[in-house]
């Protein structure tokens, strides 16, 4: 068993395991932004579930793997600290090896009087032996630096065992939905209507959602086109992409008339001349939006103008009316109960290393002879402070 926790506790192993799972979820994010046109690269990502790895067995393997290996790793250092306390004997040898000691001559004083000087510095002793004619006290301070480690190694074994159970419950839903079309989100009474959408000066798209619940409107969000938000603690919904199309009429000198949808970069052919949609603009909203058109005449750039929606083209004998933008807004849904505590589980990490680093853990062994009282102390942090500190206690054992 011993040999199994020793092989498991490796810190190469914890490198290894950590650094393909850190690529594995960058690989994840990027495949998922991109479209790939190369059938093989295709083959080959599908194959290893690199756009989706959360729900691979060899990801999951390696999350196993890193939570045995923090776990045994956590468990040698609590067997370690807690073999200080096991046998008071053989946690007093250690004073030995410390770099820090003090001695005083002294005539004669009581142990219960050096007890009272080092509570007033706020250590906590924690054992007291008396043999052979030598009284000793161990007593320690900061024990929150120390318990830090404990709460540091454990919090990440809870992140890794969220994460694993994450990927085994959380649910993705694509879809795609238009302007004012209501949305059923799954695992929930909730139902969402992207009432508009703008864009500002520089482009970018901006959302405005209506959030029902039990068809009470519950909330108005107004989010960027790569934004994202909660619906609640389980629920969060990404917006991946906007498409912009315009609905068109066009009206021939035969009184025929025929309905298209355009977007973005089509083009209109007419007798002579061809209409090409440069942009589709909605900066105040899509009831009030604008298409850029280049027109070429036979062959030759004519001009560039900006239609209104419901204002009429009229070339070559025909009328073209601009009549509604139409959007297509695709969102990610993802269903996950356990976020928050993913969440809070940051947070007891982040605790667990604020301790670690800013409390000093501080041991004292107080050897107390006949004519002379030795002083032995250690500390992880803060070295000048705590030699300070000793000198203190040295001065009012003296005093004393």
């Amino acid at each position: 068993m011993k040999k199994i926790i020793i092989l498991f506790s490796s810190i190469k192993l914890f490198f290894y395991v950590i650094s393909i799972i850190i690529i594995s979820l960058i690989l994840n994010i990027y495949l998922q932004s991109i479209n790939i046109t190369n059938n093989l690269m295709q083959i080959i990502i599908n194959l290893l579930g690199l756009n989706k790895v959360y729900e691979t067995w060899w990801f999951k393997s390696l999350l196993i793997i890193l939570i045995i290996n923090i776990f045994c790793c956590t468990i040698i250092k609590i067997i370690s600290f807690l073999k200080y306390y096991k046998d008071i004997k053989k946690t007093f040898d250690r004073f030995l090896s410390f770099k820090n000691k003090l001695s005083i001559d002294f005539n004669s004083i009581k142990s219960e009087k050096i007890k009272e000087i080092i509570s007033e510095f706020r250590f906590m002793i924690k054992k007291f032996e008396s043999y052979n004619n030598i009284e000793i006290i161990y007593a320690i301070k900061g024990i929150l630096g120390k318990i830090g480690f404990f709460i540091l190694h454990l919090s990440v074994i809870v992140i890794v065992l969220l994460f694993y159970i994450s990927s085994l419950i959380e649910k993705n839903f694509f879809i795609d939905i238009s302007q004012n079309q209501r949305l059923m989100i799954p695992y929930s009474n909730f139902n969402l209507i992207a009432t508009d959408v703008i864009n500002d000066s520089k482009g970018k798209f901006k959302i405005f959602f209506d959030i029902y619940q039990d068809n009470k409107i519950l909330k108005k969000l107004f989010i960027p086109s790569n934004g994202n938000f909660k619906i609640n603690q389980s629920i969060s919904v990404y917006c991946i992409d906007i498409n912009l199309g315009i609905e068109a009429t066009i009206v021939n000198n035969k009184d025929e008339f025929e309905n298209y949808l355009f977007l973005e970069g089509d083009y209109i052919l007419l007798n002579n001349s061809v209409v090409y949609i440069n942009k589709i603009l909605i900066e105040e909203g899509i009831k009030n939006g604008n298409v850029i058109l280049d027109i070429n005449k036979n062959g030759n750039f004519e001009l560039n103008k900006k239609y209104k929606i419901n204002e009429l083209l009229i070339i070559d004998n025909y009328i073209i009316n601009f009549k509604n933008i139409l959007t297509n807004i695709k969102l990610r849904i993802v269903y996950n109960p356990i976020s928050n505590l993913i969440f809070l589980s940051f947070l007891f990490l982040i605790t667990g290393l604020i301790f670690s680093i800013y409390i000093p853990f501080r041991e004292i062994y107080i050897i107390i002879y006949k004519n002379k009282i030795e002083i032995y102390g250690e500390t992880n942090k803060m070295v000048e402070s705590f030699l300070n500190e000793l000198e203190k206690i040295k001065n009012q054992i003296q005093r004393r």
